[in-house]
């Protein structure tokens, strides 16, 4: 209360831009710290209106955000930083907001996938914090053991299914051939359109025009490949079964701090 008091008695002064600009900031974090993040909404909201903020809209829009989620507004607090993960991505203000967007598909939401994505994407962010950098590093190796774990036990049940269910094995083999088979073609499509695209000249200004209307659009591919059926007994799977569980059980409440699925 008394950091709001001494925010609020800046204005007696009057301060110049900069000092204008960090001292309404930081009246929105300390009103939302103290438990009242409407009061910090709305002071940025107003904030963003003014034009002559538009170079700082990252610092703005992060507050905007943490304030929306404290109010409980999840989907749009989300929006908000993820705007700036995209539309600021190169602003100070980046880091911080993955990592608060890692933060809500840990503990709110919760999606680990997301998670890990946003945290990693905040060790590659410039200008974070050292302690939020530090912190993101950690938890970036966290998700990235439990992805692992949980691959691991995917893929064992699968092996196990396929020697319960020997027609299962038959039914996606032949689908995963199938795939194989588009991804191939996909593959000769882009290697034309790469040969189409060396087929250019120059105008007058040296640059590259095409001389076909080819359409050059690249294709996605993925990585397949054919599916093989188990190499080891029914037994043996069963155990690396268990194994990989109480892995992923140990790392849910040693590390994600979430009994729940640990249980």
């Amino acid at each position: 209360l008394n950091s709001i008091t001494a925010y609020q008695n800046v204005s007696n002064y009057s301060p110049d831009y900069n000092v204008t600009l960090d001292t309404k900031i930081e009246l929105a974090k300390a009103y939302r710290k103290s438990g009242d993040p409407q009061r910090g909404f709305d002071l940025m909201k107003d904030m963003r209106k003014q034009a002559k903020y538009l170079d700082v809209y990252h610092r703005i829009d992060l507050e905007i955000g943490l304030s929306q989620i404290q109010l409980n507004n999840l989907d749009d607090g989300i929006q908000s930083l993820m705007k700036i993960d995209t539309a600021f991505s190169n602003s100070t203000s980046a880091g911080n907001a993955r990592f608060e967007l890692g933060k809500l598909y840990e503990t709110k939401i919760p999606n680990y996938d997301s998670a890990y994505k946003y945290y990693t994407k905040t060790t590659s962010s410039t200008g974070t914090d050292p302690l939020i950098m530090q912190a993101a590093t950690d938890l970036t190796q966290r998700f990235k053991k439990y992805q692992y774990i949980r691959s691991l036990v995917n893929d064992t049940r699968t092996q196990i299914r396929y020697i319960e269910k020997p027609d299962e094995f038959i039914r996606d083999s032949t689908a995963n051939a199938d795939s194989i088979k588009h991804q191939e073609e996909l593959m000769k499509e882009n290697q034309k359109l790469g040969q189409n695209d060396q087929n250019t000249g120059r105008n007058e200004t040296g640059r590259y025009i095409p001389q076909n209307n080819t359409n050059t659009r690249m294709y996605q591919t993925t990585n397949r490949r054919p599916l093989t059926r188990p190499i080891v007994s029914l037994d043996t799977l069963k155990g690396n079964l268990v194994k990989n569980e109480f892995d992923l059980g140990n790392l849910f409440f040693t590390e994600l701090n979430r009994p729940d699925s640990a249980s």
